[in-house]
């Protein structure tokens, strides 16, 4: 029979399970809209949705992971973590490429930093390119793709 922390700790893995499962399936939807080139504008919400439930998973999993003793069961659950994030990686670079072929504004210059202020910026204006006519960026949007973008840093760090 399990102990106390026994099964806290698969209940710990179960719900990151849940989280993953919430990651994979936006991961799914966005490369449905990709392939069926639908509007950026649908992709672009998908991904700040994705955006959103990644944070989920990567809660779930560091707490997990706090919690686990064992050498091996440390170095599986980095796997683990990785491959969840390489796969968002790549259906991100996906989106980006879809989105800069589509005209949309995004937030990151193409080398992936923050785009350098200059004394003529506006404030509403660093890191957007110009929409175009007819588009709009919500800052909601900006907002929550900084707060990924930092999350995702810390991270690697």
């Amino acid at each position: 029979m399990a102990t106390g922390i026994e099964l806290s700790i698969e209940q710990l893995k179960t719900a990151r399970g849940h989280t993953k499962a919430k990651v994979t399936k936006k991961l799914n939807k966005l490369n449905e809209f990709l392939s069926e080139n639908e509007k950026a504008e649908l992709i672009q919400t998908g991904e700040i949705k994705l955006d959103k439930i990644l944070m989920e998973f990567d809660e779930a999993q560091a707490v997990y992971h706090k919690h686990l003793k064992g050498k091996q069961e440390l170095k599986e659950s980095e796997i683990y973590y990785k491959s969840v994030h390489k796969l968002v990686g790549e259906v991100k670079e996906k989106i980006a490429n879809y989105l800069a072929n589509s005209g949309i504004p995004t937030l990151l210059s193409d080398d992936n930093e923050l785009p350098k202020i200059k004394t003529t910026d506006s404030v509403s204006e660093i890191g957007l390119k110009k929409p175009k006519v007819g588009s709009s960026v919500s800052s909601a949007s900006i907002k929550s793709k900084v707060a990924a973008k930092k999350a995702k840093l810390q991270v690697e760090a």
